[in-house]
This record gives C-alpha cells, sequence and structure tokens, in this order.
C-alpha cells in the first residue's frame, strides 16, 4: 500500500472503524440438526461472497441465535484455515435467511457512518492475503488469526462517498471480468468433449473413411491369422486364470471391414499384446525405507496423465530392492493404464524413458510393434470404448479398482496396422491444436485474476472515480475528509464509553495501546 494518498484519504487500522468483532460458535456434533438455525462456516465463504450450498443446521436456545446472529452488512472473516485461505471474507447481503456462524469464523461489525462494507471486503481481497500470511499462527498443518490481528490490517479509506462510487464502479467491472471468466471457465470442459468427439471418430473409423479408399492393405483378422502362436508368461498366466466374460458394453457393429474385435485376451494369445501386467508385488511391497535418491523410478497413477507420464515426478526405488521384484518393470514404448484409486488415466513410456517399476495402481500394456500401434492403443483408452468398459467393472470398495484379470476381458476395436498410425498421426495433428487453445485459455483465466486485482488496485490508488476532493473543489462545496470521518467516529466511541463506564477504562487503554481492539458483542 503507497503512502502517497490521494486528497482527503487517510491510512488506518481496521480496528478504527470496527463497532465490534466476535468468534463465531462450537457446537457438538448432537447439536447438529436437520431442521435449525443456519450455520455458515468456513466453506460458505467463496471468492469475496456467501455461498450458499453444504449449510448445516444447528439447534440453538433464542439467547444463542442473537448472540451469533448475522446482519445485513457484516463482515464475515475465516479466522482458521489453510495458510493460502485464512482471512478469506464474504459481507453478509440483504435477504439472507437468519442464520450463526460458527467458531473458525470472526463476525467484524463495522461503523456503518464510517465505512462501506464492502469496500472494505475489497481491500481485505488486495491487500489481506499478504498481511494475515505474515501474521498468522501455524498449528499442525492450518494457520489461524486473531481478532487483534484482523483490527491491525492497514488500509487506505476514503471519504464515505467516494467510497460507495468506488464500490458502484468496481462491482461494475468484476461484472464483466465475472461473465468473461465464466465463459473461459466453460472452454475446457469444450475441448474435453470435442477430444472424446475426435477419439470417437477415430475408433469408428470415420477419420480415416477418405484414406482407406486409396489405399490397399490386409484386413486385421488376416493379419492376426498371420502372427504366431506364443507361449509368453502373460499367456500361462491367463491360462491359470479363471475369466470373468465379456463386459457388458456391447463393441460397435458397423465397423469398417478391414476391422476386427478382439479380447485382450485373444490378442495375448495370438501374440498381438506380449504382456501385460501391474505391479502387486505382494507382500515384497516397497516400504518407505526401500527408497531414496538415486536407484530405479517408481511409477504410480500420480505420475500417468493421459497426455504425458511424468517421470521427473515418481520417486526413486532403491536398486538392492528393485533387484528383488519380479514384475511391474516397464519399458519405453509400454501403454500405461491406472487401474487403482484413480482409475482410467492412459499414457505411454517415452522412447527415451529410464527403466521403471510400477506401483500396485498401474497396468503396463507390452504391445508388438508389428501389430499394435502404441500410441492407437492409449488413445483407445481413453476413448468412451475403453472407459465404459472400466466403469462397468470397477469395484467400488474402499476405493475404486479393476484388477488386470477383469482387464483381459475387455475388447478392443482395431484396424490394420497401417490405418492405427495414421489414426493415431491425425489425433496427435488434432489434440496438437487443441492443447494449444487450452494453453491460451488457461493464460487468459489466469489474466482475468490479475485483471481483477488491477481493478481493486487502481480503486485503492483513487484513480477509478473522481476523487472526494476533486469534485468538491469543482462544485464549490465543503466534504468529510477521511480524518474527519474518523474524529467523528472516535467521538461516537467516547460517547458510547461514558454511557458503559465499567467498560471504559480497559477500552480506553487497548483504542491507545493499539488503536485496534475493539470490544466483542
Amino acid at each position: 500500500m503507497s503512502d502517497d494518498l490521494p486528497g482527503g484519504w487517510a491510512a488506518v487500522e481496521f480496528g478504527q472503524v470496527v463497532e465490534s468483532m466476535k468468534n463465531g460458535l462450537y457446537k457438538p456434533a448432537s447439536s447438529y440438526a436437520d431442521r435449525g438455525v443456519a450455520c455458515l462456516r468456513m466453506y460458505n465463504i467463496e471468492n469475496g461472497g456467501i455461498s450458499w450450498h453444504n449449510i448445516k443446521r444447528m439447534k440453538l436456545s433464542p439467547t444463542e441465535g442473537r448472540e451469533y446472529e448475522l446482519a445485513p452488512g457484516d463482515l464475515l472473516v475465516n479466522r482458521v484455515n489453510s495458510r493460502e485461505l485464512v482471512g478469506k471474507a464474504a459481507v453478509i447481503p440483504e435477504g439472507l435467511e437468519h442464520c450463526v456462524f460458527e467458531s473458525k469464523n470472526i463476525r467484524v461489525r463495522l461503523h456503518s457512518s464510517a465505512i462501506e462494507p464492502r469496500y472494505a471486503n475489497y481491500a481485505l481481497s488486495l491487500w489481506g492475503r499478504e498481511h494475515f500470511t505474515i501474521n498468522s499462527q501455524q498449528v499442525v498443518g492450518m494457520a489461524s488469526i486473531s481478532q487483534p490481528q484482523i483490527a491491525a490490517f492497514r488500509f487506505p479509506l476514503a471519504p464515505l462517498a467516494e467510497q460507495r462510487r468506488i464500490v458502484e464502479k468496481v462491482e461494475a467491472l468484476l461484472e464483466q471480468v465475472n461473465r468473461a471468466k465464466g465463459r473461459l471457465d466453460r472452454v475446457p470442459l469444450i475441448l474435453k468433449r470435442f477430444r472424446q468427439a475426435v477419439l470417437a471418430a477415430g475408433c469408428a473409423g470415420e477419420l480415416t473413411s477418405e484414406w482407406r479408399g486409396t489405399q490397399r492393405v490386409e484386413s486385421m483378422a488376416d493379419h492376426l491369422r498371420g502372427v504366431a502362436l506364443q507361449d509368453s508368461a502373460a499367456a500361462r498366466r491367463l491360462a491359470r486364470r479363471s475369466t470373468v466374460g465379456l463386459t457388458e458394453v456391447s463393441p460397435p457393429e458397423d465397423l469398417p471391414e478391414t476391422w476386427c474385435i478382439r479380447s485382450v485376451k485373444e490378442l495375448v494369445t495370438r501374440g498381438a499384446i506380449i504382456d501385460f501386467q501391474d505391479g502387486n508385488h505382494g507382500s515384497l511391497y516397497p516400504r518407505a525405507t526401500d527408497f531414496g535418491e538415486m536407484g530405479v523410478r517408481f511409477l504410480t497413477a500420480k505420475q500417468v496423465f493421459n497426455d504425458r507420464v511424468l517421470l521427473d515426478e515418481a520417486p526413486f526405488l532403491r536398486a538392492e530392492t528393485a533387484r528383488t521384484l519380479r514384475i511391474g518393470h516397464a519399458r519405453p514404448g509400454d501403454v500405461l493404464l491406472t487401474h487403482n484409486a484413480t482409475v482410467g488415466r492412459v499414457g505411454v513410456l517415452p522412447v527415451d524413458a529410464p527403466p521403471c517399476i510400477l506401483g500396485t495402481s498401474v497396468t503396463y500394456y507390452r504391445l508388438n510393434p508389428a501389430v499394435l500401434d502404441s500410441r492407437f492403443v492409449a488413445y483407445l483408452m481413453q476413448s468412451e470404448l475403453w472407459q465404459s468398459q472400466l466403469r462397468t467393472v470397477m469395484e467400488q470398495t474402499t476405493r475404486n479398482q479393476v484388477s488386470v484379470r477383469k482387464q483381459a476381458e475387455f475388447w478392443l476395436v482395431l484396424p490394420p496396422p497401417e490405418e492405427q498410425r495414421e489414426i493415431a498421426r491425425r489425433i496427435d495433428d488434432v489434440f496438437r491444436l487443441a492443447n494449444a487453445v487450452e494453453g491460451r485459455i488457461t493464460t487468459a483465466i489466469d489474466r482475468t485474476e490479475n485483471l481483477t486485482q488491477a481493478v481493486l488496485a487502481t480503486a485503492f490508488a483513487g484513480e477509478l472515480v473522481p476523487t472526494e476532493a476533486e469534485l468538491a473543489r469543482a462544485e464549490g462545496r465543503s466534504y468529510e475528509t477521511a480524518e474527519e470521518l474518523l474524529a467523528r467516529v472516535r467521538s461516537i466511541n467516547d460517547r458510547d464509553d461514558a454511557r458503559r463506564p465499567g467498560r471504559r477504562a480497559r477500552t480506553g487503554a487497548n483504542r491507545r495501546r493499539t488503536a485496534a481492539r475493539v470490544p466483542a458483542r
């Protein structure tokens, strides 16, 4: 906050314009009820306003209901939260249902003759994060602020008439910003649907319909018959395991005549899929002490995304531990599928990837490159054709999971290898464009966030609307400066103290010491 203030403004502490502050109400779980008084929690303060969702209700006595009620114009400040969120605030609007506030919030009741509540809230939005980050206390992962710390918050105070003009202008500008942001926020969902439409077209043969008319290729069924049967470890595992039957999702019927449909089990037996295996290491599963600063990358679902595998973020499993694990050793080119907890993300290990070992939440598919293209299979697994199969067999216990045994019965739609590569190339091109658009949208959304702060910074520099000093000079009239406004508030406080002599000495001492502490009501 700059010390160079517009004419008639003053740098103040919050406590100088506060009538009272009060911490919220704590009640045991037994006091919550389906019917009762609505209680605003820290979750109900969002983006500078009150969000009326997931409202909890309490059984309260009439005295409690009056003591902790929230009135229009009250400022509700969150006093306990993460360090990033503590201090968020909202003004109680007109027309809100009678409600109270819980203990992680503070009710700040302002002198309405000194400050417009929305002006105070905007000041907190602009500078409160820095103030509370510096001054909050950190305890067991949570941060907390106190009434004196709120009262000590410094901000520039404009004359009251100017505050109201500033608020009116800020809200008009932010409405435009929020409309633009709302449109931008819808674009990622549109792009997600667009990508699924592209995948659906690719997996139905629509992307390459013209291409097929110019090519003479062997059908995929004939191609598979020409692949030698394999006696692989994966085939032997499948032969030993009981199977669960094909998923309830029916495969499409109107595929191009050169395409075919095969299950994972059939493709393993035929040699198109050389191996597929998860990282279920059983009793040998690594412990925390098995990880270090060097070794073999250990991939979990946290590192697998539909467009990338975050190898650099995977922890190192010590080499001596890695040598004891016989399964889950992934290689460059393997298609990775998350199947536990986070189900359905697909990635391909880059050709330059170092040796990796999978955790229990990831399955690798090792493909015969003469039969299956890894990029095509990865796109197929991202499509609704595969994802719907995952959903139909997903076990929902403590967390979602789809076992390797169930994956063996999933089916894939398969064009000939040449067409697989052509489909993957075309999807690559379209997704590259979609990713570029998404990147620009992300940048634009970030700019709207910055624009909000820029509007507030301009407002509190006295540059958004004509100042009261400028208008008074132009109109040949006097006006009440912020300093005069504060003097008036002090006289009101002194008069109130005189009427309550039992509290006068304590309240007066606090004001002289900090100009910030205020009596709780």
